[in-house]
């Protein structure tokens, strides 16, 4: 449990770090400072209060758009974490279901460790092979003239 409350504490601080968020957070701390600032002159000036009004439903405007954000993200933050448990245990039994065959075609020659660890490499190997980029072609293709 304690696992899944740091990896959400690490998405959000990464969320944190993001522009869009941060600039939502500077607006809203910079209205926050005005209406403080401009508190005490509101009892003079009448256009004043216009502007606190004003103030105060942009305010309230982006305090629910930040509600919206956070539940949203809280929503989004959730389903990712259910498709990754998810995928994660279908990984594993497909795991199992290779070293069970593999214990079989092998007929127990290779101790359980070693297979683990072959296991891993050709996994690896595989997840490796299908992230890498595959390279551009140079020059003229085959068979055309310039």
């Amino acid at each position: 449990m304690a696992s899944k409350s740091s990896t959400m504490h690490r998405m959000m601080e990464s969320l944190s770090k993001n522009a869009n968020v941060k600039k939502v957070m500077n607006e809203f701390h910079r209205l926050s400072e005005d209406l403080k600032s401009r508190q005490a002159a509101l009892h003079l000036d009448p256009g004043a209060k216009a502007a606190l009004k004003k103030a105060k439903v942009r305010y309230q405007s982006l305090l629910k758009q930040i509600q919206k954000t956070q539940s949203r993200l809280k929503g989004e933050l959730n389903d990712a974490a259910s498709l990754f448990k998810k995928s994660a245990k279908e990984v594993r039994t497909d795991l199992e279901k290779f070293q069970t065959l593999a214990s079989k075609k092998s007929g127990g020659l290779i101790p359980a460790s070693k297979k683990k660890k072959a296991i891993r490499k050709k996994v690896a190997k595989v997840t490796k092979a299908a992230t890498k980029k595959t390279p551009g072609r140079r020059g003229r293709p085959p068979g055309r003239k310039a």
